[in-house]
């Protein structure tokens, strides 16, 4: 199960997008030399995990989007409403 917690930005350089699953439900950033998985919650608000190194972060972002896939190949995604 992976921690999710309240998204907190980096102040320095601005966040660079490294990844974007399917529909847009998981983002892969690389801010200030550490790399973040972000995700909306039911309220909107951004929430994060896996935050440190790009091995840790990466694998993390692999088993996200392999769950998801198979959820979207069942035809259940939840789609993003700002699209």
């Amino acid at each position: 199960m992976t921690d999710w917690r309240p998204y907190h930005r980096y102040t320095g350089n601005a966040a660079r997008i490294r990844g974007i699953c399917c529909c847009d439900t998981y983002q892969f950033l690389c801010e200030g030399g550490q790399y973040v998985i972000l995700r909306r919650n039911s309220l909107g608000d951004l929430e994060e995990t896996a935050r440190g190194c790009h091995p840790r972060a990466r694998a993390v972002w692999m088993q996200l989007l392999l769950m998801h896939a198979e959820k979207c190949q069942r035809g259940n995604p939840k789609m993003d409403l700002w699209l």
